[in-house]
């Protein structure tokens, strides 16, 4: 029955993805490189789907992953050459982001396996090219678009079918004993975040093709996007990660505001206050955690986070340099046993907060860039917010989501859908990059055709 199961799903995916091209057309080639990155790292590694495992530790890694990491970084600076990309001026893109970019490699000096955390920041780069190689198409909002709506109706229903025929690859047993459902990924709140992204971007998409729609075009074209939302919203519900259904039903909430009148009067302003409402609201929520959870605790109670409590505690008792931190990804290599002989049931490789991985890593002059860095991309994205253009407004939620995200979940400098998706709103935002894209006249599909220039010499 699990086999037939998995026939259906490769049909009915590869029915999803016929209907898919009818309306957008074929991939370009250079989005083949996007296209493979995004499944790669919404998914799990590669050599776990083909059982060779994913490195027994940290130090090890997976040569099959990094080879195909690799390529695709190689293809990436091959396509930016082509396009004649400036790259002298790759930092003006968003000076704050490579500020803290640069201070995570100078941080290699002082790390204690310096190799490593070369090798991890050479990803990083890699990542930054490939969402480069998707912002200088003709279209980059038709071109997010398109990768991740066919990212999202590969993995929805895979997804399903492990879940339910499948269990040995699409459930695990948690920290506690207990049975998660994961899906594609390896964890639940890694599913939960694959369908708060991919669902956000097909609602945007289903929104600009019914805005941009024209006479006698088939309502039926929406269908098979429905579908796959439908699909995704389930597996949402199926994870019970409330962090991610959190974090989506705040990006849906944005995504839809700038429809009602007292927001778009002044669309800007009401950005930036969902921005201070956000970073507050995260500010007390981890007061909250800190000082009242474990008294609540104490006595019995089980309050949100509490099981992640003991880990930030654990971890904050650990002896680091508390101004430059103990280097870009090198807390667990250093001090990870020092923390694992405090929990007897697993081993773990992640603070669960973005926000304190960032101390972990770079001390408290990480965490003062991280939080420049956030404050100018996410003041830049609020001031672009607009009615008219759905992809600034897009990528002013996708900056609210991951800021959500990681207060539970290590997700900031870490390869994942959320940390990509974050950093192309990072450089997206660039208001040339914005101007350059036409939402109005391309909305409806996606030309194959050559890439233009439009992006490359709005920077010569």
């Amino acid at each position: 029955m699990g086999y037939l199961a998995l026939l259906f799903c490769v049909a009915f995916t590869v029915w999803l993805l016929r209907k898919d091209v009818a309306i957008r057309g074929r991939l370009p080639r250079a989005l083949w490189i996007p296209l493979l990155w995004f499944l790669m790292y919404s998914s799990r590694p590669i050599a776990r789907w083909l059982g060779a495992g994913g490195g027994a530790t940290e130090e090890e890694g997976s040569p099959i992953d990094a080879i195909v990491q690799f390529c695709l970084i190689a293809g990436a600076f091959v396509v930016l050459n082509r396009r004649a990309f400036p790259w002298g001026k790759l930092v003006s893109l968003n000076p704050a982001f490579f500020v803290l970019f640069f201070y995570f490699a100078l941080s290699i000096l002082w790390a204690i396996y310096p190799f490593i955390a070369f090798k991890r920041l050479f990803k990083e780069f890699g990542n930054v090219m490939i969402i480069l190689v998707i912002l200088t198409e003709a279209d980059p909002a038709a071109a997010f678009k398109t990768i991740c709506i066919r990212c999202a109706t590969v993995w929805f229903p895979l997804s399903e079918v492990l879940i339910r025929w499948f269990p040995y690859y699409g459930r695990q047993y948690g920290n506690g004993g207990a049975a998660m459902v994961t899906g594609v990924t390896t964890q639940k709140n890694s599913l939960g975040e694959i369908c708060a992204f991919f669902g956000l971007v097909i609602l945007w998409d289903m929104i600009d093709r019914y805005r941009n729609r024209t006479r006698g075009s088939p309502r039926g074209s929406f269908w098979p996007a429905a579908i796959v939302l439908a699909m995704g919203m389930a597996l949402l519900l199926q994870s019970q990660s409330k962090t991610s259904l959190l974090a989506f039903g705040i990006g849906v909430a944005i995504f839809f505001s700038a429809g009602v009148k007292l927001v778009a009067r002044a669309p800007a302003f009401f950005a930036k206050c969902i921005f201070l409402a956000v970073a507050i609201g995260l500010m007390i929520t981890a007061i909250w955690t800190i000082t009242v959870a474990p008294l609540l605790e104490s006595i019995g109670r089980d309050p949100t986070f509490t099981e992640r409590t003991r880990i930030w505690s654990t971890v904050l008792d650990q002896n680091i340099n508390p101004i430059i931190g103990c280097g870009f990804f090198s807390f667990w290599l250093e001090k990870g046993p020092s923390v694992w002989r405090e929990f007897v049931n697993f081993q773990m490789n992640t603070a669960h907060s973005g926000y304190l991985e960032m101390y972990l890593d770079g001390g408290l002059i990480g965490c003062a860039l991280l939080g420049a860095y956030l404050l100018y991309t996410s003041w830049r994205a609020a001031k672009l917010f607009s009615n008219e253009n759905t992809f600034a407004r897009t990528l002013f939620a996708v900056i609210m989501m991951a800021l959500i995200i990681n207060f539970s979940e290590t997700c900031f400098f870490r390869l994942g859908l959320t940390w990509c998706s974050l950093v192309l709103a990072t450089l997206a935002t660039h208001p040339l990059i914005l101007r350059a894209n036409n939402m109005e006249e391309n909305a409806e599909s996606y030309s194959p055709e050559p890439v233009s220039a439009t992006v490359v010499e709005s920077f010569l």
